[in-house]
């Protein structure tokens, strides 16, 4: 049995926004972890990308204290993870961790599947499309597949090319404003919103095989951050 939680979207450093609630990342992970405590075990954390702003030292080392969960993590990285000019040797030195066989384009092996973590250049797809083995594919990659128009078509014909491949069981895609869930050839494809977002969406996703998944959509009871502190003038302050 596989089990396990996707999420995106973090953007670590970021200025914080009305739509982007960057400076609630520690409560919001401190309410997943309690949340994995809970409702665990799981196998692992699959994070969809865009887990910082930039990829700087000091925001991956952050990163790695902030995302201190009761399953590890694995990051399928975005384009703001990928920005020059450090950003392999930055995350390979402060948190390896995130990716296994220690390449940003990475695949893992759990019994009756193997997830692959495509990057948005789309590096490590060729095994996708003449796969030579029998098992069942999980993809990850940082691109919105979900509803783009038809000039983008580098990004169309990535999820064309993906879903004609038999073995491929679940797409996982990100760079969403909202959170889509479709199937195109029976395989499921689900994009996330931004978890630094309302309704701080993430998902729980199980199967007993690797052939078929369920899917389960979770909102973290975050209230959301605190209206920032307002002034009171009184008349004639001026003067004192």
């Amino acid at each position: 049995m596989a089990r396990f939680l996707y999420l995106t979207d973090t953007l670590l450093g970021a200025p914080h926004t009305a739509a982007l609630h960057t400076r609630c990342l520690p409560e919001l992970f401190q309410l997943l972890h309690d949340w994995m405590r809970r409702r665990g075990p799981f196998d692992f954390v699959l994070h969809g990308g865009n887990l910082v702003a930039t990829p700087t030292s000091e925001n991956i080392r952050h990163a790695v204290e902030l995302v201190d969960l009761p399953a590890p993590l694995y990051l399928s990285p975005g384009q703001s993870d990928l920005l020059p000019p450090a950003a392999e040797e930055n995350w390979l030195t402060h948190a390896p961790a995130f990716f296994p066989g220690g390449r940003l384009a990475w695949q893992l092996d759990h019994p009756g599947f193997r997830l692959h973590a495509i990057p948005p250049d789309n590096q490590g797809i060729e095994p996708l499309l003449s796969p030579c083995d029998d098992l069942y594919r999980v993809v990850c990659t940082h691109q919105p597949l979900i509803g783009q128009p038809a000039a983008r078509d580098h990004q169309r014909s990535l999820g064309d090319r993906l879903v004609t491949n038999s073995q491929l069981r679940l797409l996982l895609a990100s760079h969403n404003r909202f959170t889509s869930h479709v199937t195109r050839n029976e395989i499921p494809i689900l994009a996330l919103s931004p978890f630094v977002s309302p309704p701080y969406t993430f998902a729980e996703l199980a199967s007993a095989d690797g052939r078929a998944w369920s899917i389960q959509l979770h909102d973290l009871p975050f209230a959301g951050p605190p209206e920032p502190p307002t002034s009171t003038v009184y008349p004639g302050a001026a003067d004192y």
